[in-house]
């Protein structure tokens, strides 16, 4: 029975009746590996197991992304992890490229695969576009990050903070008491923050910058000394004149600032009416329902669940980010101010019923 050639066999075939060799160099194979491992694979003659590879990366983003959907953790550690692990595997693919090239590549010779336009469509059909698609998907669909710009939402929210803001949360339901909303602001295609005081339908009235739901007054408590401290480590310093408060509506409790120092004239009043009606938790900020009306729901973008890093330096650039973010990953319980806001929940601390 006639035995199978080996591979130096088949590579003297290749020689004799395909040509001369054009060696594949380890360089190139490494380099082409780490910009597309489906690329590096289809250097080296293996442009079917390059796809092959490539849609399986892309498969592993794609379950990432409808894992979070679907569970709605904290997605910036666990998106870490999945980009740090993809790009160690790519290494190592890329790194067994390069070897296989010092090993093989003086020999190889040019297969029909071998071609730039070969090459355009593993890296363009079968990388780029898919994950491109995807997190155009992801950032208009499922969540994205908002730079949090001014003080108005103190001491939830800090001027330098990234928030993740969830855009599936009012598929099927509107916007709840006490929830913190991105929205553009009526009148503007500004971005805006606030927190949910009335949903549609609902009566709102603000009276000295206390608010009222329906028929249900909310409440303000004091702050202890160590809550009170720990708010303040954590929110950074506000102005003077503002003391910090809990507020309690319908068994929904959030921090607000009071000012002491308003001159606050006559209550804000909204009756039942289409769109919802948000406040800024410092009460002395009027961007909000007082100043601009209800907000209808088509211009709620989504509902604000974590600070993702927080910036406060004023610098600028992707390396500032990701040292932001390195900072946030590997702050300590006593580290307080930016660094100890990273996975922070920005959504209402206790939920009672309605």
């Amino acid at each position: 029975m006639p035995q199978s050639p080996n591979d130096s066999e088949l590579q003297r075939l290749e020689q004799r009746y395909l040509g001369e060799p054009r060696p594949r160099s380890p360089v190139v194979a490494f380099v082409s590996g780490l910009l597309c491992p489906g690329l590096g694979w289809a250097y080296l003659g293996r442009p079917f197991l390059g796809l092959v590879i490539n849609a399986a990366i892309v498969t592993v983003v794609g379950a990432f992304l409808v894992l979070w959907a679907r569970t709605r953790f904290n997605p910036v550690v666990p998106l870490l992890a999945l980009v740090l692990g993809l790009l160690g595997l790519t290494v190592m693919m890329a790194s067994d490229m390069a070897v296989w090239a010092a090993r093989h590549g003086q020999t190889y010779v040019v297969r029909d695969t071998n071609h730039p336009l070969v090459y355009a469509l593993v890296v363009l059909l079968g990388y780029v576009l898919p994950l491109g698609g995807l997190g155009a998907f992801a950032t208009s669909s499922l969540f994205f990050v908002a730079h949090v710009q001014d003080a108005q939402m103190l001491p939830t929210l800090v001027p330098g903070d990234r928030v993740l803001v969830d855009r599936l949360a009012y598929v099927h339901r509107g916007p709840a008491l006490g929830d913190v909303v991105v929205y553009r602001s009526p009148g503007s295609e500004e971005q805006a923050f606030g927190r949910v005081l009335g949903a549609s339908g609902e009566s709102v009235v603000v009276q000295r910058g206390l608010p009222a739901v329906g028929a249900h007054s909310c409440t303000q408590s004091r702050l202890d000394e160590s809550s009170h401290q720990q708010l303040s480590r954590m929110a950074a310093r506000w102005e003077s004149g503002r003391e910090p408060v809990l507020e309690s509506c319908l068994g929904v409790v959030w921090p607000v600032l009071m000012p002491t120092t308003v001159e606050w004239g006559e209550a804000d009043v909204s009756d039942a009416a289409d769109g919802v009606f948000v406040l800024s938790d410092d009460r002395s900020s009027r961007n909000d329902s007082r100043t601009h009306g209800r907000v209808d729901l088509d211009r709620v973008e989504g509902r604000v669940t974590w600070v993702g890093w927080s910036r406060t330096d004023g610098a600028e650039g992707a390396g500032a980010e990701l040292g932001a973010l390195w900072s946030g990953l590997t702050a300590t319980e006593d580290v307080g101010g930016a660094d100890a806001r990273f996975g922070r929940r920005t959504q209402p601390v206790a939920r009672g019923g309605r």
